[in-house]
C-alpha cells in the first residue's frame, strides 16, 4: 500500500497559545481513520490543516508523497 497522506511532527499555534504540539498521522491508500478525542483537543484543527485552511507552525503535511504546506517555500 502506498501513503497517501503524512503529518510530520505538526505543530500549530495561534497568537502564543499552542494548539498542536509535534503531532503525527500516516494514512495509506485505502486505509480509514477516525479522530477522537475530548472537545478542545485539536480534532478540528488538525482537519483545517489537512483541507490547507490553517498552515503549521512547524513540521510538514505530505499528499502523494509531495510537500504540500507552506513550511516548504
Amino acid at each position: 500500500m502506498s501513503r497517501m497522506l503524512l503529518l510530520e511532527n505538526i505543530s500549530l499555534k495561534f497568537d502564543s497559545e499552542l494548539i498542536i504540539d509535534k503531532f503525527n498521522l500516516d494514512i495509506s491508500e485505502g486505509e480509514h481513520i477516525c479522530l477522537w478525542g475530548p472537545s478542545g483537543s485539536g480534532k478540528t484543527s488538525v482537519l483545517k490543516l489537512i483541507m490547507g485552511m490553517a498552515s503549521p507552525s512547524d513540521g510538514h503535511i505530505y499528499f502523494n508523497d509531495k510537500m504540500v504546506d507552506e513550511n516548504n517555500i
